[in-house]
């Protein structure tokens, strides 16, 4: 693998994670990249996930409801659970009852976490009796000023069953998921890529 020393600064990222769309397939594969004295390492083992029932879809054309998970490059700012922090050091916030996100497109929210149960006609409290987002990244999808009807709760979050498509998120297994969090360093600047593209040259950093 190419060596990056000479070309990272301290602003750069130093984490970066794949997700790969499988050929014809609801799923993808997701790898692991961390710059460690100056080459870049695959320092997780890859693994399979779920993608949207309607497969993958570029960021500009992505719409709400559709069912596609939106390509591109973005951040990994975010982590939120309903156990104590799991991290090392990475911003995380606790969720209680008190805690949703609004996917109503008519809503001032639209596309936002909020402490307070809003008059939105589409609301989802995260805590839930399932579990469902007991432990989720935000994919920092249409998350700063958000346009409306562009997509929204575009998330990494819990997916035991991995022949069966999301909604638009992406699907890990709660273990490899917990693996994934410790492993992101908020110092590392760590960047998320999602692609259609098949090619595993375009995989390595």
């Amino acid at each position: 693998m190419a060596n990056g020393a000479d070309k990272i600064s301290d602003s750069d990222p130093k984490q970066l994670v794949f997700v790969i769309q499988e050929p014809n397939q609801t799923r993808g594969r997701i790898h692991f990249y961390e710059l460690i004295d100056g080459e870049w390492v695959e320092n997780l083992p890859s693994f399979l996930v779920s993608i949207g029932q309607t497969g993958m879809i570029s960021s500009s054309l992505k719409q709400e409801g559709d069912g596609k998970t939106p390509t591109g490059d973005y951040p990994v700012l975010r982590v939120f659970g309903y156990d104590e922090n799991p991290t090392l050091g990475f911003p995380y916030h606790r969720i209680t009852k008190d805690d949703y996100w609004v996917d109503d497109v008519k809503s001032k929210y639209y596309n936002l976490h909020i402490k307070h149960k809003s008059k939105s006609k589409s609301i989802h409290p995260l805590l839930r009796a399932d579990g469902f987002y007991r432990l989720m990244i935000v994919i920092e999808y249409n998350t700063v000023n958000p346009e409306k009807g562009r997509g929204s709760m575009i998330f990494i979050h819990p997916w035991e069953d991995l022949t069966k498509p999301t909604f638009g998120c992406i699907g890990v297994p709660f273990e490899k998921l917990k693996e994934m969090v410790f492993w992101l360093k908020f110092e590392k600047n760590p960047r998320i890529f999602i692609s259609e593209n098949k090619s595993e040259d375009n995989v390595t950093p």
